[in-house]
């Protein structure tokens, strides 16, 4: 009888696909669950490395592409933002399902900030506070103290403030969510995967504070408590929104048999 041998890196693959497809979130198929949550797996163990490589780019800031997905980067990392679309960082009509036309307010990510958005910049103490419109017209404020990530970014804050041919753009003519896109893709993933990332992590976290459940009721109730959380730190309305961003195999790695389905 031949015995099929496999690399330790396709067993890991095949049983995490296994288990993302038995705990495949409502709504969505098995093979987009796994292939999404494939990439975010991929992208966080990179995380450390592509971190580093972006926070380099940081100490030598200059108007450029480079600079420019950092700052992105780093952002949505940090933070959880979008990526942001030109399409919808400006005001636009279109016509619902009564056949009405209604405005759509402008809605803004980390591609598509503008100077105004910046409303308070310390490269000394790292003082970074953003204040926009997200998807869905949410305010968002977002405060951080990252010297590295302050200083660069007062170079495109100038450079929108001094120039009125960019519109306040930070990011202008540099094609800005093309560009990460781009960056991403080298790693196979995609802009919305550091989303994705951040909401894993922040649930995690949320889950290493609480206290080791002894009984699957327990578990739930935990769970579901740190659901919460990261539920306020992604923006989102409905917890289950929050539970589409969630890998189905988290539960199980929390407490033995707990699938997303029983939160």
């Amino acid at each position: 009888m031949r015995i099929l041998r496999m690399p330790l890196s396709g067993l890991l693959f095949v049983l995490l696909s296994v288990s993302i497809c038995l705990a495949a979130p409502k709504g969505r198929s098995q093979a987009f669950v796994t292939r999404t949550f494939t990439r975010v797996t991929q992208l966080r163990a990179q995380l450390p490395r592509l971190t580093q490589q972006m926070r380099q780019r940081l100490t030598t800031p200059a108007l450029d592409k480079a600079t420019a997905t950092a700052i992105m980067f780093e952002l949505m990392r940090q933070t959880g933002m979008r990526v942001g679309e030109p399409a919808y960082a400006k005001a636009r009509s279109r016509t619902n399902a009564k056949g009405e036309t209604v405005n759509t307010p402008a809605s803004y990510g980390a591609s598509t900030l503008r100077a105004e958005h910046v409303v308070a910049l310390d490269a000394t103490t790292g003082r970074v506070q953003l204040q926009f419109d997200a998807k869905g017209n949410k305010p968002w404020t977002v405060q951080l103290n990252d010297p590295l990530l302050a200083k660069a970014m007062g170079v495109f804050v100038d450079r929108a403030n001094s120039q009125t041919t960019t519109g306040g753009s930070l990011f202008a003519t540099l094609n800005a969510r093309s560009t990460i896109s781009s960056e991403l893709a080298k790693v196979n993933a995609k802009p919305h995967d550091l989303r994705r990332s951040f909401a894993n992590n922040a649930l995690e976290n949320a889950l290493k504070k609480a206290p080791h459940p002894k009984s699957r009721e327990a578990a739930v109730e935990s769970f579901k408590s740190a659901l919460e959380q990261t539920q306020v730190l992604m923006r989102h309305s409905s917890s289950n929104t929050t539970k589409s961003y969630i890998d189905p195999s988290l539960p199980a790695r929390f407490f033995t048999g707990l699938t997303l389905g029983d939160i």
